[in-house]
């Protein structure tokens, strides 16, 4: 049985009428462009894992083998595509404005996409997101004083980017956070003085806020609080 992380098992498709199909890239008449972008998206976004019995093992894609027999659009800015990998098929769904995407036939979740958001940083354009901000308060071993500051999400909420001052006009801390699933995720900060920290993050629902903890690079602990959703 073989699956793309995160969602469906691969049906076995792509058998000996299509055995050139793994070099050629995309079938005639999709998009060149769109099929590159599925391409991509398959070999740098998505893990195929394998199992028998109860063992299992994941590997990389080799972007020269993956092959794009179609790619739809299935609404404003997201598109479905068929792929082959290896004798497997299997759909994946990708966001261009959000840079987001989904592995596997029951893709409803789509996730931040890092190729994605490669591909739109060198046309010049960020990830479209809802631009929630929301404030955030930080608790950080060995400061007497709270770090405070706010959030601003992009990639349709499962990701973004925080800012927080530092106590007594120490300087300005700046970061990023990424879901991992619906109700978790990681972040990560960099400070005006050096300081560094990273960890992870539980949200609380639908614009009701999260929690985080982690360490900074000296193993003190840090932690913080992000409130609900600021209307505006």
């Amino acid at each position: 049985m073989s699956n793309f992380i995160r969602l469906s098992t691969i049906s076995a498709v792509c058998g000996l009428g299509l055995s050139a199909c793994v070099t050629s890239g995309g079938s005639a008449g999709v998009d060149p462009e769109k099929a590159m972008l599925a391409r991509n998206v398959l070999a740098m976004d998505c893990v195929l894992t394998k199992s028998k019995g109860s063992n299992s093992r994941s590997s990389d894609f080799n972007l020269d083998e993956i092959y794009i027999s179609s790619v739809r659009q299935i609404r404003d800015g997201v598109y479905q595509a068929s792929t082959f990998y290896r004798g497997w098929g299997t759909n994946i769904t990708f966001d261009i404005e959000k840079a987001e995407s989904g592995c596997g036939d029951d893709s409803q979740e789509l996730y931040p996409s890092e190729f994605l958001t490669g591909y739109l940083t060198k046309q010049g354009r960020a990830p479209k997101g809802r631009g929630d901000t929301r404030p955030i308060a930080v608790n950080w071993e060995g400061y007497a004083e709270m770090f405070s500051g706010t959030i601003e999400e992009t990639g349709g909420g499962k990701a973004g980017t925080v800012r927080i001052q530092m106590p007594n006009n120490a300087g300005e801390c700046r970061g990023n956070y990424q879901a991992t699933s619906r109700t978790k995720g990681n972040w990560e900060i960099t400070c005006a003085n050096d300081l560094k920290a990273n960890g992870t993050f539980t949200a609380f629902g639908e614009g009701k806020g999260a929690s985080g903890i982690g360490k900074d690079q000296q193993g003190r602990t840090v932690t913080y609080t992000i409130g609900g959703r600021i209307k505006g």
